[in-house]
């Protein structure tokens, strides 16, 4: 599935940190060899008005819809913007409107949803010097499809080939939200957690619900103030 990259400051839609050596999350001394530890990575606020990320290492943020069938069906669709205000003092969040359904008769799996990423394009991140993925969100639901209850946090190592992942409660009021690592699991066999954070290169946040056919599911999601604790 095809992930679209926001570059512009306009909606799109569908068709110096001061670093520090923390301790390890296993209580071991610094950083590994060729590690630069920080007490945080700041990896966007969103204040800049557009999709590029804070820190530079990352690529811009993608989106994507997905239904059962290939492509959005009538009716479907998701936006990307930046909005006002944000979370607290912030004067801007990331937004994401959608809409998606389960045809009538579709096969296909029964959990149509949206996604958002953003990842590392050229390098990977040693997060077994962290401990969680911290950001701000609020879920606004209106209209008679389905709400979505929870928010899927994945945090992925695609050199491994395996990802990790937990979910945090929708909140219509501006909440913070902690993904720990140590919370994260995975049906991926052979390997495990802190291989893949060692190889850290992306997180998904998708929003997803399973529906009946002919049954959609809507919301507005925004996103502030993303970092790794």
């Amino acid at each position: 599935m095809a992930l679209l990259a926001c570059l512009a400051l306009d909606a799109c839609s569908v068709d110096d940190r001061v670093l520090m050596v923390p301790e390890r999350r296993d209580g071991s001394g610094g950083p590994a060899d060729g590690e630069v530890g920080a007490t945080e990575i700041v990896i966007d606020t969103f204040e800049d008005g557009d999709f590029v990320p804070a820190d530079a290492r990352f690529a811009p943020w993608r989106f994507n819809a997905y239904a059962p069938a290939d492509g959005l069906p009538d009716g479907a669709f998701a936006t990307l913007s930046v909005d006002t205000p944000g979370y607290g003092t912030s004067q801007r969040a990331l937004r994401l409107d959608w809409q998606v359904l389960r045809q009538a008769g579709d096969a296909g799996p029964t959990s149509p949803g949206v996604v958002l990423d953003v990842s590392l394009p050229h390098t990977t991140i040693d997060l077994n010097f962290f401990n969680a993925v911290v950001f701000a969100s609020r879920y606004q639901h209106q209209g008679d499809c389905k709400a979505v209850p929870v928010l899927t946090v994945v945090v992925s190592c695609a050199v491994y080939g395996a990802s990790f992942e937990n979910y945090v409660e929708m909140s219509p009021d501006w909440k913070v939200k902690t993904v720990r690592f140590s919370d994260l699991t995975s049906a991926t066999f052979g390997v495990t957690r802190e291989r893949c954070l060692g190889a850290f290169d992306a997180i998904d946040l998708q929003a997803q619900v399973n529906l009946a056919d002919g049954e959609c599911a809507s919301g507005t999601l925004w996103l502030d103030d993303v970092r790794i604790e």
